[in-house]
């Protein structure tokens, strides 16, 4: 019996000794010291910045003999030189000389002068003279013949259209005429007056803004002629022609012109 209480009693104490253990809370851990060489944490990587576009690289002529990296260049695109002129600025007078054909290319028959306007429309005069003159001899006699021919007259020229240096004009005017043939002999001479208003055409050419050739036919549109007629054995005759008609039989004129 006795045993059997002092088993109960130890048994007791034990039970009591663990459920006061159980009540107490446990020891902390103690803290761990940090490494002397660990790295500090890593910070949140920036988001990476958007590339910008350079800008497009010039390369001057100059700098094509360079080294790489050593050339300039440029942002801009170089500007192209200005076109040369090639008619005259402004108003300006020219002065020409040239031939009224039929002639000889050794004889320049026609002198004349234009006045260009900023817009490209002249006024020209024109003045022409030719005198010619034949002589035969057959060993017994010297016959000897003679022509003489005067005109002037006045044009105005418009420009309608252009090609490169080529002006297609419009050309009208009006113009007097005095012819003289004089063949051997006395009392036979023949004189012819004539006066027009005509209109035409014509093509300049500029080989450079102050030089200029020029090729212009004309026609008439209105014209009188008085034609008289000498006789050694009575009184001249003379015989008069009017004409009022747009018709096409041109005469041309090539005249060379420098400009002011």
């Amino acid at each position: 019996m006795p045993s059997y209480r002092a088993s109960l009693l130890i048994a007791a104490l034990t039970a009591a000794g663990t459920t006061t253990a159980a009540a107490q809370p446990a020891p902390e851990p103690a803290p761990t010291a940090p490494a002397e060489d660990a790295p500090p944490p890593a910070e949140a990587a920036a988001p990476a910045a958007a590339p910008t576009p350079s800008p497009v690289e010039t390369v001057t002529p100059g700098d094509r003999d360079e080294p790489a990296g050593t050339g300039a260049t440029a942002t801009t695109t170089a500007t192209a030189p200005p076109a040369p002129r090639l008619r005259p600025e402004g108003t300006t007078l020219g002065l020409g000389v040239g031939y009224r054909f039929p002639a000889g290319l050794d004889r320049p028959n026609l002198v004349g002068a234009r006045l260009r306007l900023r817009s490209g429309i002249a006024f020209e005069p024109v003045i022409g003279f030719t005198n010619a003159a034949q002589t035969a001899d057959d060993g017994d006699d010297e016959t000897k013949d003679a022509a003489t021919a005067l005109a002037v007259a006045a044009n105005v020229r418009v420009p309608v259209a252009s090609r490169g240096r080529g002006d297609l004009v419009l050309v009208g005017g009006a113009s007097l005429g005095y012819f003289l043939a004089d063949p051997d002999g006395d009392d036979n001479d023949r004189t012819r007056t004539v006066a027009t208003l005509q209109w035409g055409a014509a093509i300049d050419y500029w080989l450079t803004d102050a030089l200029s050739v020029s090729a212009t036919t004309t026609n008439p549109l209105v014209s009188y002629q008085a034609d008289t007629l000498d006789q050694p054995a009575g009184p001249s005759m003379t015989t008069t022609t009017a004409q009022i008609a747009a018709i096409w039989a041109p005469r041309l004129e090539v005249m060379l012109h420098l400009y002011w």
